[in-house]
């Protein structure tokens, strides 16, 4: 993840805004030497908390046909 995962205008900010207060908390408190191993897991975890419910409702709307 670059340094502007705050930034919620950026790709990573918006991916960063999804993730759980668990997944934000792990990745400011451990040091990873493979960025992109952290973002592998990162995503992991997000789609696995996903009900189908709201994975149909974000399927909707980054397709646009909600």
């Amino acid at each position: 993840m670059s340094d502007d995962y705050s930034n919620s205008k950026t790709v990573d900010g918006k991916f960063y805004s999804l993730l759980s207060h668990q997944s934000k908390y792990a990745k400011e408190k451990t040091v990873y030497s493979n960025e992109k191993y952290l973002k592998l897991l990162m995503v992991i975890d997000f789609v696995a908390g996903m009900t189908d419910t709201y994975a149909l409702t974000m399927y909707k709307d980054l397709c646009g046909s909600n």
